[in-house]
């Protein structure tokens, strides 16, 4: 069972969340917490180490103005190793990054 979080709403689920309910998934195969856009609560599981892969979807578009990806979000602690590039046929790229 995956539990899938848009981006819509994060932020109210984000106040309720602890570190010690978001680890109670660890080690249960397929009790994933997958992620979409950037949220309030990115700077919460950064902060915990709670993220084990990053996925990057990288379009080929000019979107003119919008939110960074990590806009408000201390990543002073964050590095990270590639380990993974897929090419899309329509020039997009999909980078998967996992925390040293």
């Amino acid at each position: 069972m995956r539990l899938q979080l848009a981006a819509v709403g994060i932020d109210e689920l984000a106040e309720g969340l602890t570190v010690a309910g978001l680890g109670t998934g660890e080690g249960h195969p397929g009790k994933d917490l997958i992620k979409y856009g950037t949220s309030r609560l990115d700077n919460m599981l950064l902060r915990d180490h709670l993220i084990d892969e990053f996925r990057f979807w990288i379009m080929p578009v000019v979107a003119g103005a919008g939110q960074r990806l990590f806009e408000d979000v201390d990543t002073s602690g964050l590095h990270l190793r590639l380990t993974h590039e897929r090419r899309l046929e329509n020039g997009s790229v999909i980078l998967t990054y996992t925390p040293r």
